[in-house]
């Protein structure tokens, strides 16, 4: 066939049309430039070229309005210009120059352009769909009619978080339209050979009870029409709509790709449906002359060479800029430990409080609280001041948690904010972080912590790096808290204290308090935070008591505190093991050991200018932790202490931690695994005879 043959749809006219075209022959001719750039050195990295599918992008776009929401699979060049990114901006970013969209923080596989509603282009195979869910539950919490679209390749039909998001989707009804960008390659093997079904994407969408479609997706006005429809049932508030758009790739799936696996006759066929050629033809059987489309041929050409030109002129990033848009609060990103404690010091912050009981003229005893009580309290603390925190995670609402901590919040505050999801960790970060980018903040729970190993994608490479990869467009103010640590024989694949996992992923702050005061303040805090905070709740101090925090209890993040003074050795805890080491405490001073018990109470903000003011009177530092020995999170606080503090120290720094092994279920053999008072005094007696 030379040329498709059609008829123009019902619903546009010619002068739509003819800008719909040279949109696409802007793609068209900026991927080519991107080709060439590659080619010649100048582009670095990798490229995963979109020529041959703008019209699912265009058409797509067509259809939506400016204040929708795009998310996009790394093959995303095409989404970002036809959402309103410039080809000027997408290669200065691909060139790696300041002017970049992202400014050379990005690349290729993560253009973002939030000021139109383009919120990313996602790397990470699938990651992006259940983000675009939370984008259109966030949408729905605030009472918009907005929709949030994402686009994928038919490879992520098979991944996890697929069925995830469609399966969170159509529970909740959100207004959420999945389009598959069918090339027939999910990557260099043909979909065919790894899916049963006929087609990938939409043969799916009735397992989920949502609308599924198959288009041609080099057709602009087929796909224009389609998802117009999906939009309109989306805004009625109808719920998702699945399109599967059939197109074909031009090029490889990558640069170093040059696609020999491809059947001669098969990509002849699909070269001649190609999509500027559909979009000729309906242009002819509209009455639009060659001159008129030639005419936008050569706007698109200038447009192209004058977007290079700019691009390849544009300043290179100033090498500070590497350590910017990590955190919200204009924090800047810590070089090396020494950089990070230096700079603290320098600023002479005063010591940390010395916790005491407070007096009282009154006899009675204060009001008390329950650790687990106070996670719920501190959660419902902030939802009666800010009615953007919500609430996501399993059996958390009528059933009130499996340990019990978000008592009361269903019954005070509803379905519309505190929402029970499916056992799906990948939709639970992913549907959070889609609802922060777009005005809410959620609160996640991970019923155990070592689940977050179930949805580490979004842990390690989606949340915290969205900010400083889009070049601070984009701000992810979530809490994800979850039950972290042993103590109560559940086994080695539910007792893990997994913060060191967290620690190890620049851009997440880590909080994990002892006391329930602590829960409520540094919950406060969390939520308020507009960076994205781990919040560790030990299962073992659940039924610990503390006195009941005063209201508008705020603990700064990276704040430590001193539970207990002393003079002869300073003890650094955490969480769980702070009540290890008071006992320990108590124990040392009968035998004329003072110990000085810091808790941490965050690992991320660190703040090690507490234990270096300690050590100038204690001269010994023993570190207790129920991270394993290898790799746990003391081992980063003793690294630091040693590059800063070496001149402070009298004896070699000692560490009590969990032992090497998993986590086993008798207490008798837990016992033998975890720290205890008992570990800690024979350490600590160690070190004081130095």
């Amino acid at each position: 066939m030379t040329a498709p043959d059609v008829l123009p749809a019902h619903g546009i006219d010619a002068d739509e049309l003819l800008v719909l075209y040279e949109q696409m022959a802007v793609i068209r001719r900026t991927e080519k430039a991107a080709h060439d750039l590659f080619m010649s050195g100048v582009v670095k990295g990798t490229t995963h070229l979109a020529a041959g599918q703008e019209a699912v992008a265009v058409g797509a776009s067509a259809a939506l309005r400016p204040d929708d929401y795009v998310f996009a699979t790394y093959r995303g060049h095409h989404h970002a210009m036809a959402r309103g990114a410039s080809p000027e901006e997408c290669l200065a970013e691909l060139m790696s120059k300041a002017t970049g969209l992202c400014k050379a923080k990005g690349g290729s596989m993560h253009l973002t352009k939030a000021a139109v509603g383009m919120l990313g282009s996602y790397a990470i195979v699938g990651s992006h769909l259940p983000m675009a869910a939370g984008a259109a539950w966030s949408a729905r919490l605030r009472e918009s009619d907005q929709v949030a679209v994402a686009f994928f390749g038919d490879g992520a039909t098979n991944i996890g978080a697929f069925h995830e998001a469609l399966n969170l989707a159509s529970v909740w009804r959100l207004p959420v339209l999945f389009i598959c960008e069918n090339n027939l390659y999910m990557e260099y093997t043909p979909i065919s050979a790894v899916t049963a079904a006929d087609n990938p994407a939409a043969d799916r969408a009735p397992a989920y009870r949502m609308p599924g479609e198959v288009v041609d997706g080099n057709d602009v006005v087929l796909v224009r029409d389609a998802v117009q429809e999906a939009a309109d049932r989306a805004r009625r508030g109808d719920g998702p709509t699945l399109i599967e758009a059939q197109t074909y790739r031009h090029y490889g799936h990558s640069r170093a790709d040059p696609a020999k696996y491809r059947p001669p006759e098969e990509v002849e066929w699909w070269l001649k449906h190609d999509p500027l050629d559909i979009a000729r033809a309906r242009l002819e059987a509209l009455g639009v002359g060659p001159q008129a489309v030639e005419e936008a041929d050569a706007r698109a050409a200038r447009t192209v060479e004058e977007a290079v030109d700019a691009a390849k002129n544009a300043p290179e990033p100033d090498p500070e800029q590497a350590f910017t848009d990590v955190w919200a609060d204009g924090g800047a990103a810590w070089r090396t430990p020494a950089f990070q404690v230096s700079a603290r010091i320098a600023s002479q912050q005063p010591p940390a409080e010395i916790l005491r009981p407070a007096r009282s003229e009154s006899t009675e005893e204060p009001p008390t609280i329950t650790y687990r009580e106070a996670v719920a309290e501190g959660i419902a603390r902030e939802m009666r001041r800010d009615p953007t925190v919500v609430c996501l995670g399993e059996d958390i609402g009528a059933a009130e948690g499996v340990f019990k901590t978000t008592v009361g919040l269903f019954a005070e505050f509803g379905a519309q904010r505190v929402w029970d999801t499916p056992i799906s960790e990948q939709a639970i970060a992913g549907a959070a972080m889609g609802a922060a980018m777009t005005g809410m903040r959620p609160v996640a729970e991970i019923m155990f912590s070592d689940f977050l190993a179930c949805c580490w994608d979004y842990l390690a490479n989606e949340i915290p790096k969205v900010r400083y990869m889009t070049g601070g467009q984009v701000t992810v103010p979530l809490v994800i808290r979850t039950a972290n640590g042993g103590g109560l024989g559940f086994g080695a694949q539910h007792s893990q204290a997994v913060e060191n996992w967290v620690l190890t992923v620049p851009g997440l702050k880590i909080a994990a308090p002892s006391t329930p005061a602590d829960v409520i303040g540094l919950m406060a805090a969390a939520i308020r935070s507009d960076d994205p905070v781990v919040f560790f709740e030990h299962k073992g101090l659940f039924a610990s008591k503390g006195e009941v925090a005063p209201p508008d209890h705020l603990v700064e993040l990276g704040q430590a505190t001193i539970r207990r003074p002393g003079s002869d050795v300073t003890i650094a805890a955490l969480a769980s093991t702070v009540p290890i080491a008071l006992a320990a405490a108590d124990e040392l001073a009968h035998h004329g050991i003072s110990a000085e018990v810091i808790d941490l109470r965050c690992l991320v903000p660190l703040d090690v200018d507490t234990v270096l003011r300690s050590l100038e009177h204690t001269s010994k530092l023993l570190v207790v932790e129920e991270n394993p020995y290898q790799g746990g999170w003391g081992a980063t606080l003793v690294s630091i202490v040693a590059d800063e503090g070496f001149e402070l120290l009298d004896a070699p720094i000692k560490r009590v931690a969990a032992a090497n092994v998993p986590l086993p279920f008798a207490d008798a053999l837990e016992e033998q695994v975890i720290p205890t008072v008992e570990k800690v005094v024979e350490a600590t007696n160690g070190l004081a005879a130095y």
